[in-house]
């Protein structure tokens, strides 16, 4: 484990992450300003917390990340 954990905002894909859920953060081509987050098995963060946000026009996630060390 390192540091403190992370707050990130994401795009909210319809998708919900639970505690321990293993993600990596990405950008898309077609939406490169925009944060999303992916389920990955091997990902290098851990999900400790995920809220809704709700912006104007916009759905987001609020995600608390813990990064993971490398195996």
């Amino acid at each position: 484990m390192r540091g403190r954990p992370l707050v990130r905002l994401v795009h909210d894909d319809g998708e919900w992450f639970e505690r321990g859920d293993r993600v990596n953060l990405t950008r898309t081509l077609s939406t490169p300003t925009e944060l999303h987050a992916v389920r990955d098995a091997k990902g290098p963060y851990e999900v400790l917390g995920c809220t809704p946000v709700p912006v104007a026009f916009k759905r987001l996630l609020q995600l608390v990340l813990r990064e993971i060390d490398p195996a």
